[in-house]
């Protein structure tokens, strides 16, 4: 009764929307709506941040960024994850540190692990991929990855 009622409010609001079937009302999210967006990337930066921060959190590292759909909130559950790190340590030393989060959490992770020499010259042209991140990410680690 409780649930049901509260998913009454949520499409009252505007984040569901419902489905007659039958006799059965079935609910789902309103995946256009900015708040819907923000609460779906809110609730995968706290699974995040609650199970792998280890992975990444390092002297070494100087700033490593989430970005893509799961930062804009525009994922679905098979979504990869997209990361930055901005370190002078190798990839395969990084990949390493990622290990069980690819095991656990069950999606593509796509790391982007970058030299902060390179992203600075990245800054420097204007490089796609460097505006891009800089458009939709949320910072999980370090200091800022806007350089200028």
């Amino acid at each position: 009764g409780s649930s049901s009622r509260i998913c009454k409010e949520l499409a009252a609001e505007g984040m569901l929307q419902s489905q007659e079937r039958g006799r059965a009302l079935f609910y789902s999210l309103k995946n256009d709506e900015p708040i819907v967006r923000r609460l779906k990337s809110a609730w995968f930066l706290n699974q995040l941040m609650m199970s792998f921060r280890e992975c990444w959190e390092s002297q070494e590292n100087q700033s490593v960024v989430l970005y893509g759909s799961r930062a804009s909130g525009d994922f679905i559950s098979r979504s990869d994850v997209d990361l930055l790190i901005l370190t002078n340590v190798s990839q395969e030393r990084i990949e390493k540190n990622f290990e069980g989060f690819k095991k656990e959490f069950g999606s593509e992770l796509m790391l982007a692990v970058m030299p902060i020499t390179r992203w600075k010259e990245m800054a420097d042209r204007k490089d796609r991929f460097y505006v891009e991140v800089l458009a939709n990410h949320i910072l999980l680690f370090g200091s800022s990855p806007v350089i200028g």
